[in-house]
């Protein structure tokens, strides 16, 4: 994934085992923005071997993370974050 800005008006999800990396160096910045519900599947991730500061994820909904997820960033729900099994963050 390219550094910018990204909006999503409907649902995100990223399928199990699916992993999504940050392009460029520690200074790349993506910040996502999610207008309904985001879910991260069984084993998947984002910028799992990134810094934290190079990810912003935002759910105007709710955020389902599923068993053994890695993810590098900061997130934020307006509704509430669930964390299932063993997924560092």
């Amino acid at each position: 994934m390219t550094p910018g800005d990204y909006y999503f008006n409907d649902t995100f999800t990223n399928d199990s085992q699916k992993n999504i990396i940050i392009a460029g160096g520690n200074s790349s910045v993506v910040r996502i923005f999610v207008k309904k519900d985001v879910t991260f599947g069984y084993a998947s991730g984002i910028n799992a071997n990134g810094s934290a500061n190079q990810l912003l994820f935002y759910a105007n909904k709710s955020m389902d993370i599923k068993e053994e997820v890695n993810i590098s960033g900061f997130l934020y729900s307006k509704k509430k974050i669930s964390l299932l099994g063993t997924s560092p963050i």
